[in-house]
């Protein structure tokens, strides 16, 4: 199966990521298809906080992905298959913390204050 990328900028890349994550999850793909289409939800989000702006508009899937990828920029594995899928579609990602042994110690106090920035909005939204 071949694919063909024309992407025009950088919303229809995390489209295309997203659909390339759910049409794929669970199986096989190459990493070339994996590193050209993968990307934060929130690049900096370890660095700069998130507002609330940034959150309007998120679904419920995005909120999940850009929560779950603050644990995941420190190599936590998730038990959830689709999301332990998702990133490692993704070339930036080494999951090697399994889920039982990862502690919030490691994160910063702004992954902890987007964590509940997003965690805030999930609610507000009915997610």
């Amino acid at each position: 199966m071949e694919y063909e990328r024309k992407i025009v900028g950088e919303y229809e890349e995390k489209i295309l990521c997203l659909a390339i994550c759910v049409v794929f999850a669970g199986d096989y793909i190459t990493d070339d298809i994996a590193e050209d289409n993968c990307e934060f939800e929130f690049p900096e989000d370890n660095v700069f906080s998130i507002d609330a702006m940034e959150l309007e508009g998120k679904t419920a899937a995005e909120c999940k992905t850009a929560r779950n990828e603050i644990y995941a920029r420190h190599g936590r594995r998730f038990n959830d298959e689709q999301l332990q899928g998702d990133f490692d579609m993704c070339s930036w990602y080494e999951g090697i913390i399994e889920p039982e042994n990862f502690s919030d110690d490691v994160l910063n106090e702004m992954e902890k204050s987007n964590l509940q920035m997003i965690s805030e909005y999930e609610v507000r939204m009915g997610y």
